[in-house]
């Protein structure tokens, strides 16, 4: 068993200048605001109420503000619960801080987003290693999602994961306030992505040991075999154990051969000798390059940048005659780099 972790919030680890960094993340791109502006103008006296509240154990979780949005990826309607920037956010980023390399050393390596250094890019390279290098043990997909995964994910469950890896009582009663401040993981907090991580540890770990390939980002999740038997006989193991966490599989599992259906995960459509762009994806891109062509803006400047990013290792050469030769990116960056 791994030994636990003590001592977490002491004079010494909850330092002013952690309280000042965990401020800084908490603000980025969202200095527009007046909240914002007020703490990061006076960072100094804030930083000290904010190491104050942690070590007397004095915080104490405000209400949050319910936001509807429409995901313009998936089109589907989500539900955002925003917590106040100062004390809550910022405690939030403190209490990821205290932890967070010990945490990232603890999570699966293939357990992707949210985690700096682990994004998409991280993903990419990762499963376009596995099918250059192994075409044997990457002949079958097993591609799954958790189903409603932050909707189900309750506060006991996150307390007890954290009870597994932290000993210190001071820490603990603090992700017991963040935990139970809501009934499950809400959308929009900074430590939802964290905690889920460290809920899935030992389903992450399950998946590793029974594949020869595993890749998560969030609650979607591939595994790649030799043998289409075996990963079916994997998906009683899979249940069984997202089970003891009051998760569930989606019932729309796909058990399929790489070179005939492709792998559809993080916006790409991966296969043995080739990437192409998920076709959705490559919508978006056209309708964000019309609307820049119609009015260009800085902020429209700045969505067809990211759209050109995601189209990188993109290897439709039609694709890139037809669409990207004919954007000029130096007017492209020099309209992103506006302000408004």
């Amino acid at each position: 068993m791994t030994k636990r972790l003590g001592y977490i919030i002491t004079e010494e680890n909850v330092t002013e200048e952690l309280c000042k960094a965990a401020i800084k993340c908490a603000a980025k791109k969202k200095t527009r605001r007046y909240s914002v502006r007020r703490v990061l103008k006076n960072l100094d006296c804030y930083a000290k109420k904010l190491r104050r509240l942690i070590l007397d154990g004095t915080y104490k979780p405000s209400p949050y503000k319910e936001c509807h949005i429409v995901d313009r990826g998936s089109n589907k309607h989500r539900v955002l619960h925003k917590p106040k920037f100062f004390p809550d956010q910022c405690v939030h980023h403190v209490a990821i801080k205290l932890i967070e390399p010990r945490l990232k050393a603890r999570l699966d390596t293939y357990a992707i987003a949210s985690i700096k250094g682990k994004g998409i890019t991280y993903g990419y390279k990762a499963i376009r290693r596995w099918l250059d290098t192994d075409a044997r043990h990457t002949k079958y997909c097993l591609k799954c999602d958790i189903r409603h995964c932050y909707d189900n994910i309750k506060p006991d469950v996150v307390v007890r994961a954290f009870e597994k890896f932290i000993k210190d009582a001071k820490y603990l009663a603090l992700i017991k306030k963040i935990a139970y401040s809501h009934t499950s993981l809400p959308l929009g907090n900074y430590t939802s992505s964290w905690f889920e991580n460290l809920v899935l540890l030992e389903f992450d770990k399950l998946c590793h040991e029974n594949s020869a390939h595993y890749l998560r980002y969030v609650d979607d999740f591939i595994l790649l075999g030799s043998n289409k038997r075996k990963l079916r006989n994997l998906l009683l193991k899979i249940s069984l154990c997202l089970a003891e966490q009051g998760l569930w599989l989606k019932k729309n599992y796909q058990i399929f051969p790489v070179d005939k259906r492709g792998i559809d995960i993080l916006g790409y459509r991966f296969y043995h000798t080739h990437t192409l762009l998920r076709k959705r994806n490559t919508l978006h891109f056209m309708r964000t390059a019309r609307k820049w062509r119609k009015h260009k803006t800085p902020f429209r400047a700045r969505s067809l940048l990211s759209r050109i990013g995601n189209t990188k290792w993109y290897a439709s050469k039609n694709f890139k005659e037809k669409y990207l030769k004919r954007i000029n990116r130096k007017e492209l960056i020099r309209y992103a780099n506006r302000r408004y």
